[in-house]
């Protein structure tokens, strides 16, 4: 699968829902290519971050997520050459973190108790050491 696979997911027509001459979609976002409708928003994220010079290939990527976004980043971040971290709550499922990780991730995990804000604190956490620890020349 490729980049411009994204998106192109099959608009269908649900007639047995359409009443009084109403018609009814769906547009089938499962069948991106990380099997979320989040491609779209971290491709665009990307994009848009590579377009003003903030990122570029190489450097490492960090999110927190209890799983569809971290996939979809997972999977656009490989192709487009980044390494990615993902903060994740302790007792997300086994699938989706294999699901990750089979796409070049790194899972960390954090404290179930902290649910998803926990992830979010402890990716901002590691973020800031990062930067400190760039900045102090280490």
């Amino acid at each position: 699968m490729k980049l411009t696979d994204i998106g192109r997911t099959p608009l269908i027509e649900l007639a047995s829902l359409s009443i009084n001459g109403g018609r009814y979609f769906s547009k089938c976002e499962f069948l991106n290519p990380s099997g979320s409708h989040k491609d779209r928003t971290y491709l665009s994220i990307i994009n848009g971050l590579e377009k003003i010079g903030a990122i570029q290939p190489g450097m490492t990527l960090v999110d927190s997520s209890t799983g569809n976004g971290g996939a979809a980043l997972a999977w656009i971040g490989r192709l487009k050459g980044y390494k990615i971290k993902i903060f994740m709550p302790e007792g997300m499922t086994q699938e989706r973190k294999v699901q990750i990780r089979s796409l070049g991730a790194e899972i960390i995990e954090t404290p179930k108790e902290g649910f998803l804000s926990g992830a979010v604190l402890a990716a901002r956490r590691y973020q800031a050491e990062q930067l400190r620890d760039k900045d102090s020349g280490d």
